[in-house]
């Protein structure tokens, strides 16, 4: 959005500031001479990070880990989305994946009775200004 102000001090000098996502405007008005000054803001891609904790287990009907995006980060600091996926092979099931504002979600895993199970986790974390990053860990099942 765009957000306009006005202010006058007690000198009588005026400064108006028009502000949008990326720019900001500053016009002040003292003695009859005007002066304007742009400031460009520039959106940075965030950068993604993901864990799986813990990384490996025991092979069992019902696996319980942590998905942990919380190392991702945005020069702008305004990360506002954290999108989780999994990609299980044929046969498991990972409930508790999809998007949050929490970097950090607990997910299980269903079906993994068979030895070096591999299941890839993916992060898409996106910004204030809509751009994104994606990261990816594994689990995997041993004996």
């Amino acid at each position: 959005g765009t957000s306009v102000s006005r202010t006058t001090d007690v000198s009588g000098r005026c400064f108006v500031i028009l502000e949008t996502a990326q720019t900001a405007i500053v016009t002040a008005t003292a003695g009859g001479v005007t002066a304007t000054i742009t400031v460009s803001f520039t959106n940075t891609h965030p950068v993604a990070s993901l864990a799986v904790n813990p990384s490996s287990a025991t092979a069992a009907q019902t696996i319980y880990v942590t998905l942990d995006a919380s190392n991702s980060f945005d020069a702008e600091g305004d990360i506002e989305l954290f999108t989780f996926e999994a990609f299980p092979p044929a046969g498991i099931t990972v409930t508790g994946i999809g998007s949050s504002q929490d970097p950090v979600i607990p997910v299980t895993i269903n079906g993994a009775t068979g030895i070096n199970s591999v299941i890839t986790f993916t992060v898409t974390v996106r910004d204030g200004g809509g751009l994104t990053d994606k990261a990816s860990a594994t689990f995997t099942t041993v004996e």
